[in-house]
């Protein structure tokens, strides 16, 4: 039978000490236990390593300095995604077949300050991702603005969508089962004071480094051509730019 998240923070419960057995919840501790499996949920959601996949989602310029990103945003998706994990472009006025090429990202809204001519309108490099313009729409700025002849992609981490209800059906991948089961424990041993044992605490690290090892995708390091040559550029100096991306993007698993 599909399992459901009421079965999952029973079994948990079990495997924390909190339930005996042939003992049965009481409603507080099962909607308390419901909020930290959403939380947890909510965490893992923020952690490359931990999300299964990745989304694609396009739409084209319209010569606007940026655009909102969320449910019902020129990038319409929901939920807004907390990052965007990378970016790219297709020249649409190039005949038959389309050119893409990849934006860099701006990693901070201080860096995108500093560039000097913000109303530049040509062909874009980069993008800059501010998530928190309000509780629901995230606002992305393409520099230079694209133009309705560019076709703008950004690429996130998918939502893990479980669960949104006690009943819902379990519906991730087989191997974050046991991830889930033996790390949402040590939160229960945690908020009712229960040391954990050994085997859950060796378990649930075991579990999320095989989910880590199936997600894992480290993109390769490339190095801008002003850097090899002995020369060091800047976004901000209109002579140059650079941007240690694929170090930056390897630099995340590190840590």
């Amino acid at each position: 039978a599909d399992q459901t998240a009421r079965d999952f923070i029973t079994l948990a419960m079990k495997e924390a000490g909190v339930l005996g057995v042939g003992q049965t919840l009481l409603a507080e501790d099962i909607n308390d236990g419901f909020i930290y499996l959403q939380r947890m949920m909510m965490q893992w959601q923020n952690r490359r390593w931990l999300v299964p996949s990745l989304q694609d989602i396009s739409a084209v310029g319209n010569d606007a300095i940026s655009n909102t990103v969320g449910p019902g945003g020129y990038f319409a998706v929901d939920p807004k995604p907390s990052r965007i994990n990378a970016g790219y472009f297709f020249q649409l006025n190039t005949g038959q077949t389309p050119i893409s090429l990849p934006l860099a990202p701006i990693m901070s809204y201080e860096d995108y300050a500093r560039i000097t001519v913000k109303q530049l309108n040509t062909q874009p490099e980069y993008f800059f991702y501010d998530n928190q313009q309000n509780a629901g729409l995230g606002n992305v700025f393409i520099w230079p603005i694209p133009s309705p002849f560019y076709e703008i992609h950004l690429v996130f981490q998918s939502a893990l969508a479980w669960p949104t209800t006690l009943d819902s059906v379990y519906s991730l991948p087989e191997e974050y089962a046991e991830a889930i089961h033996f790390n949402l424990a040590l939160r229960y041993c945690s908020a009712y004071g229960i040391e954990p044992k050994r085997s859950t605490i060796a378990l649930g690290k075991a579990a999320l480094t095989t989910v880590r090892n199936a997600n894992t995708q480290i993109p390769e390091l490339i190095m801008p051509s002003g850097l090899r040559n002995g020369k060091a550029f800047s976004l901000w100096n209109p002579d140059g730019y650079i941007f240690l991306f694929g170090a930056w993007e390897a630099a995340k698993y590190l840590f």
